[in-house]
């Protein structure tokens, strides 16, 4: 299902309308403390116009008074705006094309519902390409080209055609302002009097300065408000690296360098997704039929639609994914921004370490987080440990579960944390019941899946987050197409935990990737029965879409081997609409498969082996009908039927273009092909009704015409023939005289 802008802004901490009469420094506060860069000016929910951080740089560039200009005297009326149930997809093809990187969103009564940004939502398909879980092998295929594909374009190719907006430290904030209206950018690169790069100046950067009265414009020199030593890359960094070096540290703009460390250009995260993301096929693809509307269905624009999706972005799956500590959550929380908060601690030897956490946060975001620590502190598997921070009257805060963690985040935020210190004690065993309590609370429903129910000592919970950690690099060694190498890390992981379903599930679609398909079917039937011994899922949703995505594996295991209908039977039985469409598309295109096949098999005059494709194709078809509903195809039993006239068993073609009229009674191929298969039976009289049939609907063919004129002259002279022998019968007869 496609991701609406609704579904967008019920994640969104934007804000709300805001009044004409507001000041213009009232907004770039507000900018500021709400960590925006847009806003929508109206009242009682009809939008008149909207404003932006471009807007505020904009005004200091031409010195105005902040303090006496309200929003009304500049702000941009009349924008163009979407509905709600437009998808996201939509929302960055409107913005790319028209210029700007915030658009409202209004109800079916043109009331206002939000505004959204293009950044954040390009954010989060990178996110979730980053930590997708690869259940099946035709995903996998198609991810792998995909993101491959990705990784050819270098920013050497945008950073010739966009110029640099470059300033030195001793220059003034007026002077960036200026630059930045010229330019219609949003951020300058600062480089020192060496004409190297020395820091980056951001239209944020403009608003924290104003807002923290750090004096006039154009007294402020640019090394006291920039960021110092900012990330860069190189001409010959991937589009596809620095996007995600972007998303990963939270940056909107990225300078690009030369050997010297000069900057040859400054781009923007736009720039690049244009490039990377944008221009890989039509992103308004339609998407009405079946297989366009299925996640891996062919075409660029249906591998981005599911990374906008509902499904991809609300986090169905109970999967684990990628390492977030590295690639940032998909699942976003109040307050949430693109950046990092540092933990900082002791380890077990007394020194200290960092673990870098995105403000963002999804379920299970503790067990990470929690892992990580554990790595860096260097704590024995046996242990459990507790984990405390400094909140802002420095007491010790335990952090045990999700809601801890999330509540510790949001401290963060509010009291505007760089860092937090944090104190992490090592406990060899877990003694009282008060502590089982919280650790069954902090365990994610993945992890739960792995874990016996029954007993959460220390033991346990160190064999489950060091399958965990095997699962997670064998789900890396995948992305990479290192598909033997991760099989070997799903062993390692069942051998650890004999009980993970995870680890099970993994191996299977690794199984599958590589044709091992009887094995990868044992794998997925062992997954579910680990699952199915575990009825103590607090859950059951999360175990149900566990179980759909094993299930969406076996189907796509028994499609390659042929087993059609038994495939159609557990598509029946799966209950969420992601995995529903997958193994939908899993069959069209094992139907798209043997159809080409038999149609290339028919070409080369090898007609038996067509008909054996035809026939796959048609059990698909018929499949597919049975389960969901979906239309048959005439036209492969038109072509098994042509097969079959070729081969000279004109009985079965017969039949299959009889079939083929009982799907749809006027297609033009079944009634001529069984009107001439009826002529070549010699059966006539049936064949004259099938042409009298089909001239109704195709009146000029004239080869036809000819062939029904020799049937109507077969008819004709078998006719004459029985009249014939009637008149000889009678002659024999001897008629008593009256």
């Amino acid at each position: 299902m496609a991701r609406t802008l609704v579904d967008v802004l019920k994640a969104s901490s934007g804000s709300g309308l805001v009044e004409e009469g507001m000041l213009a420094m009232q907004l770039a506060e507000m900018f500021v403390e709400k960590r925006i860069d847009a806003a929508c000016v109206g009242s009682k929910g009809v939008l008149v116009g909207v404003v932006s951080v471009r807007d505020i740089v904009k005004l200091v560039s031409r010195r105005a008074d902040l303090r006496s200009l309200s929003v009304g005297e500049f702000m941009t009326r009349n924008p163009v705006v979407l509905p709600g149930e437009a998808t996201t997809v939509e929302a960055i093809s409107a913005m790319r094309s028209g210029g700007f990187r915030h658009i409202p969103v209004v109800d079916g009564e043109g009331q206002y519902l939000g505004v959204v940004d293009a950044i954040e939502l390009i954010y989060d398909a990178i996110i979730k390409m980053q930590t997708q879980f690869i259940p099946t092998r035709r995903a996998f295929t198609f991810f792998r080209s995909k993101t491959e594909a990705l990784r050819v374009p270098t920013l050497s190719s945008i950073a010739d055609a966009s110029e640099a907006a470059v300033l030195t430290t001793e220059e003034t904030l007026l002077t960036a302002c200026e630059l930045m209206t010229e330019t219609r950018g949003t951020a300058v690169a600062v480089t020192n009097s060496a004409g190297v790069l020395a820091g980056i100046v951001t239209s944020r950067d403009v608003l924290k300065s104003i807002v923290g009265n750090l004096g006039p414009a154009q007294d402020t020199r640019l090394f006291k408000v920039m960021s110092r030593d900012p990330e860069y890359a190189s001409g010959s960094d991937t589009l596809l690296l620095a996007l995600q070096k972007m998303q990963a540290r939270g940056f909107r703009h990225l300078p690009v360098i030369d050997t010297d460390k000069r900057v040859v250009s400054l781009v923007s995260v736009l720039e690049v997704a244009g490039n990377a993301i944008l221009d890989d096929g039509d992103l308004n693809q339609s998407t009405t039929t079946i297989q366009a509307d299925t996640q891996w269905g062919s075409g660029s624009g249906s591998f981005w639609n599911y990374f906008f999706s509902s499904a991809s972005l609300n986090g169905e799956s109970i999967e684990p994914k990628e390492n977030f500590l590295s690639s940032g959550g998909n699942a976003p929380v109040p307050k949430s921004i693109s950046s990092f908060l540092v933990f900082k601690f002791q380890d077990k030897n007394r020194e200290f370490r960092r673990v870098k956490v995105p403000m963002r946060l999804e379920r299970g975001s503790y067990d990470k987080f929690q892992l990580e620590i554990r790595r860096r502190y260097g704590a024995s598997r046996s242990s459990v440990l507790k984990i405390k921070y400094f909140d802002d009257e420095g007491d010790e805060v335990r952090i045990s579960s999700d809601e801890d963690f999330e509540e510790c985040i949001e401290s963060a935020l509010e009291n505007q944390w760089k860092t937090v210190k944090a104190v992490v004690e090592e406990v060899q065993t877990l003694t009282d019941t008060s502590s089982r309590g919280s650790i069954s609370a902090s365990l994610s429903y993945g992890s739960l899946l792995d874990l016996d129910a029954k007993d959460y000592g220390g033991s346990q919970i160190a064999t489950a987050y060091s399958a965990q950690d095997k699962i997670r690099e064998a789900m890396g060694l995948l992305q990479n197409g290192n598909v033997k190498a991760a099989i070997t890390c799903y062993d390692e992981a069942v051998s650890i935990d004999p009980s993970s379903a995870n680890a099970y599930c993994g191996r299977a679609a690794a199984k599958l990737i590589v044709h091992e398909t009887e094995q990868a079917l044992e794998d997925y039937d062992k997954a579910l029965e680990l699952c199915g011994q575990r009825q103590d899922i607090i859950d059951q949703s999360a175990l149900e879409s566990f179980m759909d995505v094993c299930n969406s594996g076996i189907a796509e295991a028994l499609i390659e081997l042929r087993r059609y209908e038994e495939a159609g039977k557990i598509l029946s039985s799966i209950s969420s609409s992601q995995c529903r469409d997958e193994t939908v598309s899993a069959f069209l295109d094992e139907l798209s498969a043997c159809r080409d096949s038999a149609v290339k098999a028919q070409l080369s005059d090898a007609c038996m082996e067509a008909v054996d494709l035809y026939t796959s194709a048609i059990r698909i078809d018929s499949t597919l009908e049975k389960e969901i509903g979906h239309p048959r195809q005439a036209k492969l039993l038109c072509a098994r039927g042509q097969c079959y006239v070729t081969v000279d068993d004109v009985e079965m073609a017969a039949e299959d273009y009889f079939l083929a009229l009982q799907v749809d009674p006027e297609n033009r191929d079944a009634l001529l092909g069984r009107a001439e298969a009826l002529k070549k039976l010699e059966k006539y009289k049936e064949a004259k009704d099938a042409f009298r049939t089909y001239f109704k609907l195709f009146p000029k063919d004239e080869k036809a015409v000819k062939s029904f004129d020799e049937v109507k002259k077969r008819v004709l002279e078998a006719d004459s023939k029985k009249i014939s022998d009637l008149g000889s019968v009678l002659k024999e007869i001897n008629l008593p005289k009256i």
